[in-house]
């Protein structure tokens, strides 16, 4: 509020004080704002510096996303810098292009006469004045807009704008920023509340609310299913009074019908997030309205072809409809990190609006039928089945998935089933066990036997990435060679190693044999990296680690793209390593795959668990060569990385991983009590892993070590006992736990 300042003065003081810094020392018409302002700092902060360079500034963004504020903030920092003061000219109740004028006229406060025409009156009332206007919601009258500030700039040299709009006024001198949303991730080391959270914690304050830390991250899953957008967390935040963060949460499915209303302060156009959105999608052509309605059946980011096919259109035509999506902040560019390539994305709750508008209009049925078939028709030009996330599998993975869940209800089966054949990657990578072999035995039942044979190969895959008792791999590649019959197809030595890695797990005679045939036939690099896993595990488990070595070190060094094959051979390398003790090799192979190792850890922060199977392989190398802290870091650092939804098998894996560094830190009954947890082997390596804790443990068996430990793995394991994932999770926490207070204390 307002505070009255009292100076005493005497003759014996001083009286040449600098003036108070105050909003009314300086003349401005800036609405007051009664709430904090939360988070928006960098942006104020750039917002200034693009004023001390450019007369023209204008601040750009999707509805919601607090344009407005930040442009009041900064503005009212800046107003020591304007000696005839900081106005707001509010254009949202301006009906049309007529009304522009007289917004300015009411912004700067004078009543205007007939004598000349009222823009002429605007720009002679602060003609030679040093002045800033801050013009809030141009969008919707922007022609108007540009004209009068372009004459305005022109003959009023001392004056500046500062602009609001959903896309750029495009005037020449124009610098425009887009407003990002709050950022919904912590981005520092002490674990400070994001900006979204720390808005929505003193809105919910304000509401009367009284939330605690251990709502902090549903309130951050909820400010990230919003986007970050100020607006719809506001809007979240007022319901607290009535509802608890997980509730909101569940219901933001319905998200236009929980976030209405607010606070009495939020009127007009913005009472209600729907409205907000409303606002930029009537300002909208036909046309351009038709194509924000269509793009809205993608899940996720998207290329300029998938846009094209779903809008039903050419490329040019394409282009520009996305392009004007883009220049009015309805669509957001996402850059891929790898290949630099642009792709767009609609904000999720710009996304759920245009569905709506989507079904409201008839059109839901074809469009979607268009997106799953160019899905289909893409990964048509593949010649061999998928056992890694290419790049179209990364780009389109969310799409992929939600093409299926449609072809499925709709029962169109041999769409989907082309589909569903390239799709084990992304549900190995998600750790969909269960609803990944529910839809490949869906696409099972497909007319054309080819298709059938890539969908088989596809589940073979999951059935040794997850293991099916009942369906072993070694089954489904015999059935995918019979649906091919004599046609040449590019997974045929892949149906033959994929038989080799079921056989191990109980015949490895056969999965021998079935590795020569492997041997005999051309298949993918993909291919050559499986066989090499496969042959490498079999030798290990023989106990002859120099064997495995010279068979993983044909393979090249993975490079920065490398995917799950690369990340599963080079563990399987390392462990090699460490345990014939080859140390100068063991730190050689880490400090080559420094690379791959980035690119293997940014996708699984995005989601992909499977590609942090390289740091168990890390964490037995660093604790083979002595580096025991650094290998607990770098073990807590992969399980962060995979937060609390972790995927059974790699709880398993970190366990494995954890026995051995205590193994080698010379404690071998922690070690005993962790292996004891462990029960769900689902990959090769880690069956080595565990036997060679166990003979360090217990010793090493006499006679074959081979026939010895398939006796251990049948007894201790079960080729088909249940897996029980609850005991190594709770095992795996308090391991963790302990990891963090040994960290502490060595850090």
């Amino acid at each position: 509020g307002t505070q009255r300042v009292f100076q005493v003065a005497s003759e014996a003081m001083r009286t040449g004080f600098p003036p108070i810094r105050s909003l009314n020392r300086t003349k401005h018409r800036l609405p007051s704002q009664r709430s904090s302002f939360v988070g928006r700092e960098p942006e104020v902060a750039k917002t200034r510096s693009l004023l001390a360079t450019s007369r023209l500034v204008t601040l750009t963004g999707s509805g919601g996303c607090g344009k407005t504020r930040v442009a009041i903030e900064a503005a009212a920092a800046e107003v020591d810098a304007f000696h005839d003061g900081v106005f707001f000219v509010d254009l949202a109740r301006t009906g049309d292009g007529s009304g522009v004028a007289e917004s300015f006229a009411i912004a700067l406060d004078f009543a205007p006469n007939g004598e000349r025409p009222l823009p002429v009156q605007v720009i002679n009332r602060i003609a030679s004045k040093s002045v800033l206007l801050v013009v809030d919601n141009c969008e919707h009258v922007l022609d108007d807009v540009a004209e009068l500030l372009d004459d305005l700039l022109a003959r009023c040299p001392n004056t500046r704008v500062l602009a609001t709009s959903r896309e750029a006024i495009e005037l020449d001198g124009e610098q425009t920023f887009r407003l990002p949303s709050l950022n919904v991730d912590t981005g520092s080391t002490d674990d400070a509340r994001p900006p979204s959270v720390r808005l929505f914690l003193e809105r919910a304050a304000e509401s009367g609310a009284e939330l605690s830390a251990p709502d902090d991250a549903v309130i951050a899953e909820i400010c990230r299913r919003l986007d970050g957008l100020p607006l719809a967390i506001e809007l979240a935040a007022a319901r607290t009074g009535v509802l608890s963060p997980s509730q909101i949460l569940e219901r933001l499915d319905d998200r236009f019908t929980l976030l209405t209303g607010g606070r009495r302060r939020t009127r007009g156009r913005q009472q209600t997030l729907e409205t907000a959105i409303d606002w930029s999608y009537e300002l909208l052509g036909p046309v351009e309205q038709d194509a924000l309605r269509r793009l809205s059946v993608m899940p996720a980011a998207f290329d300029l072809d998938l846009a094209t096919a779903t809008i039903a259109t050419n490329p040019a035509v394409a282009l520009n409809l996305v392009s004007s999506l883009v220049s009015r902040s309805l669509l957001q560019t996402v850059r891929d990190d790898a290949s630099g390539a642009v792709r767009y994305r609609l904000l999720e709750t710009i996304r759920v609006y245009a569905y709506q508008r989507l079904l409201e209009a008839g059109d839901a049925e074809a469009t979607r039928d268009r997106h799953a078939e160019h899905i289909a028709v893409r990964f048509d030009a593949l010649t061999d089945v998928p056992i890694d996330l290419v790049p179209d599998l990364v780009l389109l993975a969310d799409d992929v998935l939600s093409a299926i869940d449609w072809c499925r209800s709709r029962n169109q089966t041999n769409t989907g089933a082309r589909i569903v054949s390239v799709a084990a990657p992304i549900f190995i990578a998600r750790g969909m066990k269960e609803r990944g072999r529910e839809l490949c035995e869906w696409a099972e039942t497909a007319d054309d036997q080819i298709v059938r044979s890539k969908v088989l190969i596809a589940l073979g895959f999951l059935a040794i990435a997850f293991y099916y008792p009942d369906r072993p791999a070694h089954r489904i590649a015999r059935d995918s060679l019979a649906s091919a019959g004599d046609a040449i197809v590019g997974w045929r030595m892949r149906a033959h190693w994929f038989r080799a890695a079921s056989y191990f797990l109980f015949d490895l005679d056969r999965c021998e044999a079935e590795i020569g045939r492997a041997h005999q036939l051309t298949g993918s690099p993909d291919d050559a990296l499986g066989l090499a896993y496969v042959e490498a595990s079999l030798k290990q488990f023989r106990g002859d680690h120099h064997g495995a070595i010279q068979v993983l070190k044909r393979l090249p060094t993975p490079g920065a793209a490398a995917g799950m094959m690369s990340g599963t051979a080079h563990v399987s390398l390392l462990l090699a390593l460490s345990l014939a003790e080859e140390r100068e090799e063991v730190r050689r192979t880490l400090d080559a795959a420094a690379g791959a190792r980035v690119g293997w850890r940014n996708r699984a922060r995005r989601g992909d668990q499977w590609n942090l199977v390289s740091e168990i392989g890390r964490v037995v190398a660093l604790g083979y060569l002595g580096e025991i802290d650094q290998a607990r870091r770098d073990l807590a650092d992969a399980a962060s990385l995979l937060g609390h939804d972790r995927l059974p098998g790699l709880d398993g894996d970190l366990l494995l991983a954890t026995a051995m560094l205590c193994l080698y830190d010379n404690d071998p009954e922690r070690a005993s009590i962790l292996l004891g947890a462990v029960n769900n082997l689902r990959s090769h390596y880690a069956l080595c892993l565990y036997m060679e804790a166990h003979e360090r443990i217990h010793g090493r068996p006499k006679g074959d070590l081979a026939t010895a430990r398939m006796a251990v793995m049948h007894q201790r394991l079960g080729r088909r006992s249940p897996v029980r994932t609850s005991a190594a999770r709770a095992m795996l926490d308090d391991e963790l736990a302990r990891l963090a207070t040994l960290i502490s204390t060595t850090a």
